[in-house]
């Protein structure tokens, strides 16, 4: 049985032994085969190329677009700050008219009493209006500098963005 076995099996093995034979030789790559196989890695390596380059500039265009807007902002940003800080300058100097005027009218009121107290009062009411005058007018020269000096740095920022000379960015 175990002849008759091993028979079947060489029998079998030496017949289909051919047709793996074949496959091996019938399945080999071919230069056609080849050469199409290069040329499809060349057109996918030109399409990654093509790709990248286009996305490159996608990305320099918004780039650009983000650049100009940052400048846009930054330009009307300074604007805001010149027009706030001159808003600022003259509500200070409608405040100091309005103390030096209140004072004023107080020295005047206190004047129009006869008694002698009144007139203690009148002159210290004066004293006091020329001593807070004064550091008005202090104050007022200080905050009017600030401002000027404000103004300026802000046109300067604001010069730079839109001359293209500050590099900060």
């Amino acid at each position: 049985m175990k002849k008759v076995a091993l028979t079947l099996i060489t029998t079998i093995g030496l017949s289909v032994s051919p047709v793996f034979a074949n496959e091996v030789l019938t399945n080999t790559t071919t230069q056609t085969d080849s050469y199409q196989t290069g040329k499809r890695l060349g057109q996918k390596v030109a399409q990654v190329q093509t790709d990248i380059k286009t996305t490159a500039a996608e990305v320099s265009k918004k780039l650009d677009e983000t650049s100009k807007d940052v400048e846009k902002d930054a330009s009307q940003a300074a604007d805001t700050l010149v027009n706030k800080s001159e808003n600022a300058k003259k509500i200070l100097d409608t405040k100091a008219n309005q103390a030096s005027q209140s004072l004023g009218q107080m020295a005047d009121d206190a004047e129009k009493d006869t008694s002698q107290a009144a007139t203690t009062i009148a002159n210290k009411a004066k004293a006091a209006q020329s001593k807070l005058v004064q550091q008005t007018d202090k104050s007022k020269q200080a905050l009017e500098k600030t401002v000027t000096n404000s103004q300026d740095k802000v046109q300067n920022f604001k010069q730079g963005f839109d001359d293209g000379s500050d590099n900060t960015f």
